[in-house]
């Protein structure tokens, strides 16, 4: 992992940009602390390819996200009227991103209505295709 920090930022809300890398040289994204309640994210390492591509492990991305884990709580019950004991463990998960976040919503809308226009295309051109047919 390179030592040399190039850039810090505490804001977990906003995109953050990292000017000045030099091409062929592997950086880690690394955060030292995690807010209240998560775990701290593990490293990333990425290297901004002579192209300007940034590649994280070999496979080109637009942009890094660094994702914290929810810390995960356990909770324990015992007790009963004589019944001996029992345990009942709860486990939450969840996660809170600390960079952008992408909204899938408005590309899974727009494929559903090319995927409805295309079958729709294909069923006019089979009864086209039938109407043909039957005309000879």
């Amino acid at each position: 992992m390179n030592g040399n920090i190039v850039d810090e930022w505490t804001s977990g809300t906003e995109a953050h940009e990292i000017e000045g890398l030099k091409t062929n040289e592997e950086y880690t994204l690394k955060e030292t602390t995690a807010p209240s309640g998560y775990k701290v994210a593990a490293p990333i390492a990425f290297t901004l390819e002579a192209d300007g591509t940034v590649k994280v492990n070999g496979k080109a991305v637009e942009k890094i996200t660094m994702i914290d884990e929810k810390v995960t709580t356990t909770t324990t019950r015992s007790g009963g009227q004589g019944s001996g004991s029992s345990k009942a463990s709860t486990t939450k998960k969840s996660s809170a991103k600390t960079g952008d976040t992408n909204n899938v919503l408005p590309l899974a809308v727009m494929a559903a209505i090319s995927a409805g226009a295309i079958a729709g295309v294909a069923v006019k051109k089979k009864k086209e295709d039938e109407d043909a047919s039957e005309e000879k």
